[in-house]
């Protein structure tokens, strides 16, 4: 199920979106240019995932985001 959530709306629900991002859901977010495709970077599986729906290579590299 995708879910459209405002910046608002992420920040009133703040502790259950980190919450859902760290058992492993599958995220989209917006950047500067286009938008991202992000997973908790910690899980392999989910990372394995995100190269999946980019299909991206093994060998080619992913950006990590951290606060």
């Amino acid at each position: 199920m995708v879910e459209i959530i405002s910046k608002d709306g992420f920040l009133n629900k703040k502790d259950f979106y980190i919450n859902e991002i760290k058992i492993g859901k599958i995220f989209i977010y917006p950047t500067d240019t286009l938008l991202g495709i992000g997973c908790n970077a910690t899980l392999d599986d989910k990372v394995q995932k995100v190269k999946d729906i980019k299909e991206r290579r093994d060998d080619k590299p992913c950006s990590i985001i951290v606060p």
